[in-house]
């Protein structure tokens, strides 16, 4: 029996703003920075049309099943399993904005679908915190295949 996720990291609302420009500038306005990698693929998500209220889980891959770690489409598959959504793609940026207290050294991977760079690269979001540079939103290439530690936090919403 897979066991379930269920314990509330936040409550995030999206759909809030009108354009990426006014999502960047409340990102900035937290006092985080965003990645030129970040700023990249920003450029290519669909904001939501709609309010709405999600929550936010943040399991670790290993209690996703995977002690040893494993690759994106195993993380993803286990997640749906234990009742978890990918986030929409402007969750990565939205938490940046709001998640003014994270912890040093922390990293989240925000589960979303593969989002295409401005060469065509699949990147995904993380929102990170780091001891010299603060606040961060940036962006990685990923793909199905790549691999993650047991330890790698990524960031699902729950369904209700």
């Amino acid at each position: 029996m897979r066991t379930q996720i269920s314990t509330i990291f936040r409550e995030i609302e999206i759909g809030l703003d009108e354009n990426i420009t006014s999502l960047l500038k409340g990102i900035e306005a937290s006092g985080a920075v965003v990645s030129n990698r970040a700023r990249d693929i920003l450029n290519k998500i669909e904001l939501s049309k709609f309010k709405q209220s999600l929550d936010l889980v943040v399991p670790s891959v290993e209690e996703l099943g995977y002690p040893q770690g494993t690759q994106l489409r195993n993380i993803y598959k286990a997640g749906n399993e234990r009742g978890l959504y990918l986030c929409p793609e402007e969750m990565g940026p939205k938490l940046r904005e709001k998640y003014t207290d994270q912890p040093v050294h922390e990293s989240l991977t925000i589960a979303t679908e593969l989002i295409k760079n401005s060469v065509g690269d699949s990147m995904l979001f993380s929102v990170e915190h780091s001891a010299h540079d603060g606040l961060w939103l940036d962006a990685y290439l990923s793909s199905a295949d790549s691999y993650f530690n047991s330890k790698d936090l990524f960031v699902f919403v729950l369904r209700k």
